[in-house]
Protein backbone atom coordinates (compact mmCIF):
# COMPACT_ATOMS: atom_id res chain seq x y z
CA UNK A 1 0.00 0.00 0.00
CA UNK A 2 1.48 3.30 -1.01
CA UNK A 3 2.29 6.08 1.89
CA UNK A 4 -0.80 8.52 0.21
CA UNK A 5 -3.20 5.53 1.10
CA UNK A 6 -2.04 5.37 4.55
CA UNK A 7 -2.17 8.79 5.10
CA UNK A 8 -6.06 8.76 3.89
CA UNK A 9 -6.97 5.69 5.75
CA UNK A 10 -5.61 6.90 8.90
CA UNK A 11 -7.53 10.43 8.48
CA UNK A 12 -10.73 8.46 8.01
CA UNK A 13 -10.00 6.27 11.15
CA UNK A 14 -9.43 9.23 12.90
CA UNK A 15 -13.12 11.03 11.83
CA UNK A 16 -14.95 7.71 11.79
CA UNK A 17 -14.23 6.87 15.31
CA UNK A 18 -14.37 9.03 17.70
CA UNK A 19 -13.69 7.35 21.46
CA UNK A 20 -10.69 9.01 22.81
CA UNK A 21 -7.82 7.64 22.14
CA UNK A 22 -4.71 6.52 23.84
CA UNK A 23 -1.43 6.67 22.22
CA UNK A 24 0.92 3.90 22.89
CA UNK A 25 4.93 3.74 21.98
CA UNK A 26 6.79 0.48 22.92
CA UNK A 27 10.43 1.79 22.55
CA UNK A 28 12.66 -2.24 22.83
CA UNK A 29 16.15 -3.22 22.88
CA UNK A 30 17.00 -5.37 19.72
CA UNK A 31 20.58 -5.35 20.60
CA UNK A 32 22.58 -8.32 20.92
CA UNK A 33 22.02 -9.32 24.46
CA UNK A 34 18.37 -9.96 23.59
CA UNK A 35 19.14 -13.43 22.12
CA UNK A 36 19.93 -14.60 25.64
CA UNK A 37 18.34 -17.73 27.16
CA UNK A 38 17.15 -17.41 30.34
CA UNK A 39 15.59 -19.06 32.56
CA UNK A 40 17.37 -22.14 32.76
CA UNK A 41 15.69 -23.76 29.79
CA UNK A 42 18.52 -23.69 27.22
CA UNK A 43 21.67 -26.11 26.94
CA UNK A 44 25.13 -25.03 27.05
CA UNK A 45 27.17 -25.82 24.84
CA UNK A 46 30.42 -24.49 26.48
CA UNK A 47 31.20 -21.44 24.14
CA UNK A 48 31.55 -18.01 25.87
CA UNK A 49 30.45 -14.94 23.52
CA UNK A 50 30.69 -11.51 24.55
CA UNK A 51 28.04 -8.62 23.99
CA UNK A 52 27.77 -5.47 25.16
CA UNK A 53 30.92 -5.57 26.83
CA UNK A 54 29.58 -8.59 29.18
CA UNK A 55 30.40 -12.59 28.53
CA UNK A 56 27.59 -15.12 28.16
CA UNK A 57 27.79 -18.88 28.12
CA UNK A 58 26.58 -19.31 24.24
CA UNK A 59 23.62 -21.83 24.61
CA UNK A 60 22.38 -24.32 21.45
CA UNK A 61 18.60 -24.58 22.40
CA UNK A 62 16.13 -22.92 24.53
CA UNK A 63 13.48 -19.58 24.39
CA UNK A 64 15.65 -16.42 24.50
CA UNK A 65 14.66 -12.77 26.15
CA UNK A 66 13.14 -11.86 22.34
CA UNK A 67 11.28 -14.66 21.70
CA UNK A 68 9.56 -14.23 24.63
CA UNK A 69 9.07 -10.45 24.04
CA UNK A 70 7.34 -11.16 20.65
CA UNK A 71 5.24 -13.65 22.47
CA UNK A 72 4.43 -10.68 25.05
CA UNK A 73 3.63 -8.84 22.61
CA UNK A 74 1.08 -10.69 20.06
CA UNK A 75 -0.35 -10.99 23.51
CA UNK A 76 -0.90 -7.63 23.87
CA UNK A 77 -2.54 -6.83 20.65
CA UNK A 78 -5.15 -9.42 21.10
CA UNK A 79 -5.65 -8.40 24.66
CA UNK A 80 -6.80 -5.30 23.32
CA UNK A 81 -8.00 -6.25 20.08
CA UNK A 82 -10.70 -8.62 22.43
CA UNK A 83 -11.93 -5.71 24.18
CA UNK A 84 -14.95 -3.48 23.06
CA UNK A 85 -13.41 -0.03 24.32
CA UNK A 86 -9.98 -0.87 23.84
CA UNK A 87 -9.83 -1.83 20.57
CA UNK A 88 -11.13 1.52 19.58
CA UNK A 89 -8.98 3.74 21.57
CA UNK A 90 -5.57 2.38 21.87
CA UNK A 91 -3.37 2.83 19.44
CA UNK A 92 0.13 1.24 19.25
CA UNK A 93 3.13 1.77 17.36
CA UNK A 94 6.66 -0.05 18.08
CA UNK A 95 9.88 1.44 18.26
CA UNK A 96 13.36 -1.03 18.07
CA UNK A 97 16.92 0.33 19.03
CA UNK A 98 19.80 -1.62 18.52
CA UNK A 99 22.50 0.31 16.31
CA UNK A 100 20.06 2.64 15.15
CA UNK A 101 16.56 3.22 15.98
CA UNK A 102 13.79 2.68 14.02
CA UNK A 103 9.63 2.70 13.58
CA UNK A 104 8.75 -0.41 12.89
CA UNK A 105 4.79 -0.07 13.17
CA UNK A 106 3.61 3.15 13.01
CA UNK A 107 0.51 4.57 14.60
CA UNK A 108 -2.69 3.09 13.08
CA UNK A 109 -6.18 1.17 14.00
CA UNK A 110 -5.45 -1.42 15.99
CA UNK A 111 -7.87 -3.25 13.57
CA UNK A 112 -5.63 -3.10 11.07
CA UNK A 113 -2.27 -3.47 12.47
CA UNK A 114 -3.42 -7.29 11.89
CA UNK A 115 0.11 -8.41 10.90
CA UNK A 116 2.83 -7.97 13.80
CA UNK A 117 6.34 -7.28 13.22
CA UNK A 118 8.55 -10.17 14.48
CA UNK A 119 11.65 -8.58 16.36
CA UNK A 120 14.88 -9.85 15.85
CA UNK A 121 18.00 -9.25 17.78
CA UNK A 122 20.83 -7.70 16.47
CA UNK A 123 24.19 -10.07 15.48
CA UNK A 124 26.20 -6.91 15.61
CA UNK A 125 29.06 -8.18 17.86
CA UNK A 126 29.02 -4.65 19.23
CA UNK A 127 25.89 -4.94 21.37
CA UNK A 128 25.04 -1.31 20.57
CA UNK A 129 22.33 -0.01 22.44
CA UNK A 130 21.09 3.29 20.91
CA UNK A 131 18.53 3.91 23.69
CA UNK A 132 18.47 7.64 23.98
CA UNK A 133 18.31 7.42 19.69
CA UNK A 134 15.02 4.93 20.21
CA UNK A 135 13.29 7.17 23.07
CA UNK A 136 13.60 10.36 20.70
CA UNK A 137 12.04 8.43 18.01
CA UNK A 138 9.56 7.46 20.21
CA UNK A 139 8.70 10.87 21.69
CA UNK A 140 8.69 12.17 17.40
CA UNK A 141 6.31 9.51 16.96
CA UNK A 142 4.35 10.46 20.13
CA UNK A 143 3.95 14.22 19.15
CA UNK A 144 3.10 13.58 15.26
CA UNK A 145 0.13 11.33 16.31
CA UNK A 146 -1.16 13.73 19.47
CA UNK A 147 -0.83 16.46 16.13
CA UNK A 148 -2.88 14.42 13.79
CA UNK A 149 -6.01 13.86 16.72
CA UNK A 150 -5.75 17.63 17.51
CA UNK A 151 -5.53 18.38 13.46
CA UNK A 152 -8.90 15.98 13.40
CA UNK A 153 -10.86 17.14 16.43
CA UNK A 154 -10.49 13.59 18.58
CA UNK A 155 -10.12 13.88 22.16
CA UNK A 156 -6.83 12.13 23.94
CA UNK A 157 -5.30 10.66 26.72
CA UNK A 158 -1.51 10.76 28.20
CA UNK A 159 0.20 9.08 26.33
CA UNK A 160 2.25 5.81 27.34
CA UNK A 161 5.62 5.33 26.51
CA UNK A 162 7.03 1.90 27.25
CA UNK A 163 10.36 1.58 27.56
CA UNK A 164 12.25 -2.23 27.85
CA UNK A 165 15.99 -3.32 27.96
CA UNK A 166 18.23 -5.60 29.18
CA UNK A 167 21.39 -3.53 28.82
CA UNK A 168 23.14 -0.45 29.24
CA UNK A 169 22.63 2.73 26.75
CA UNK A 170 25.92 3.14 24.39
CA UNK A 171 24.82 5.68 21.69
CA UNK A 172 25.46 9.39 21.43
CA UNK A 173 25.56 10.61 24.67
CA UNK A 174 24.38 13.87 23.41
CA UNK A 175 21.06 12.53 21.77
CA UNK A 176 20.95 10.50 25.28
CA UNK A 177 20.59 13.92 26.89
CA UNK A 178 18.24 15.32 24.72
CA UNK A 179 16.24 12.33 25.29
CA UNK A 180 16.07 12.49 28.60
CA UNK A 181 15.59 16.19 28.97
CA UNK A 182 12.27 15.69 26.90
CA UNK A 183 11.27 13.28 29.12
CA UNK A 184 12.16 15.72 32.38
CA UNK A 185 9.48 18.31 30.65
CA UNK A 186 6.84 15.92 29.52
CA UNK A 187 6.41 14.59 32.68
CA UNK A 188 6.59 17.56 34.41
CA UNK A 189 4.06 18.87 32.42
CA UNK A 190 1.81 15.69 33.13
CA UNK A 191 2.30 15.26 28.79
CA UNK A 192 3.49 11.41 29.02
CA UNK A 193 3.49 8.22 31.43
CA UNK A 194 6.59 6.37 31.32
CA UNK A 195 6.64 2.74 32.38
CA UNK A 196 10.49 1.62 32.59
CA UNK A 197 11.25 -2.12 32.44
CA UNK A 198 14.34 -3.45 32.86
CA UNK A 199 15.14 -7.15 31.78
CA UNK A 200 17.56 -9.17 32.97
CA UNK A 201 20.02 -8.76 36.21
CA UNK A 202 22.86 -7.05 33.49
CA UNK A 203 20.01 -3.95 32.75
CA UNK A 204 21.12 -0.33 33.33
CA UNK A 205 18.52 0.55 36.00
CA UNK A 206 20.97 4.10 36.57
CA UNK A 207 20.21 4.72 32.93
CA UNK A 208 16.46 4.05 32.86
CA UNK A 209 15.74 6.35 35.88
CA UNK A 210 16.79 8.94 34.06
CA UNK A 211 14.60 8.11 31.66
CA UNK A 212 11.96 8.08 34.17
CA UNK A 213 11.82 11.24 36.27
CA UNK A 214 8.74 10.13 38.25
CA UNK A 215 8.21 6.30 38.28
CA UNK A 216 10.71 3.72 39.69
CA UNK A 217 12.05 1.22 36.95
CA UNK A 218 10.81 -2.05 37.28
CA UNK A 219 13.03 -5.39 36.62
CA UNK A 220 10.89 -8.13 34.96
CA UNK A 221 11.54 -11.39 36.53
CA UNK A 222 12.64 -14.14 34.95
CA UNK A 223 10.04 -15.01 31.93
CA UNK A 224 7.37 -13.30 33.01
CA UNK A 225 6.49 -10.85 29.02
CA UNK A 226 3.27 -12.30 29.05
CA UNK A 227 2.18 -11.22 32.71
CA UNK A 228 3.92 -8.11 32.34
CA UNK A 229 1.67 -7.47 28.87
CA UNK A 230 -1.28 -8.61 30.38
CA UNK A 231 -0.84 -5.82 33.56
CA UNK A 232 0.32 -3.23 30.76
CA UNK A 233 -3.35 -4.47 28.47
CA UNK A 234 -5.30 -4.32 31.79
CA UNK A 235 -4.21 -0.71 32.64
CA UNK A 236 -5.37 0.15 29.00
CA UNK A 237 -8.20 -1.30 29.40
CA UNK A 238 -9.42 0.26 32.13
CA UNK A 239 -8.49 3.85 31.10
CA UNK A 240 -10.43 2.88 27.77
CA UNK A 241 -13.48 2.48 29.48
CA UNK A 242 -13.21 5.17 32.40
CA UNK A 243 -12.21 7.81 30.09
CA UNK A 244 -10.26 9.32 32.43
CA UNK A 245 -6.89 10.66 31.36
CA UNK A 246 -4.91 11.35 34.80
CA UNK A 247 -2.30 10.28 36.59
CA UNK A 248 -1.59 6.75 35.77
CA UNK A 249 -1.40 4.71 39.67
CA UNK A 250 0.25 1.44 40.01
CA UNK A 251 -0.73 -0.17 43.43
CA UNK A 252 2.27 -3.16 44.59
CA UNK A 253 -0.11 -5.66 44.12
CA UNK A 254 -0.78 -4.71 40.66
CA UNK A 255 2.73 -6.07 39.75
CA UNK A 256 3.81 -8.52 42.46
CA UNK A 257 3.15 -11.42 39.75
CA UNK A 258 5.89 -10.15 37.04
CA UNK A 259 8.10 -7.09 38.18
CA UNK A 260 11.05 -6.69 41.32
CA UNK A 261 11.40 -4.03 42.80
Amino acid sequence: MEQYELIKINKEDLVNNPAPRIPVCLCLDTSGSMNTIDGGDGVVNGQIVEIDGKKYRASTTGVSRIDRLNEGIKHLFETIRNDDSARFSVEICMVKFDSKAECILPFANIERQVEIPELVASNDAQGNSFMGEGVNLALDLLEARKQEYKDSGVDYMQPWLILMTDGEANGSQIVQQQAIERIERMVGNKKIVVFPIAIGSDAGIDTLKQFSPERQPLKLQDMKYNEFFQFISNMMIAKSNSGDGEKVRILLSDIKGWAEI
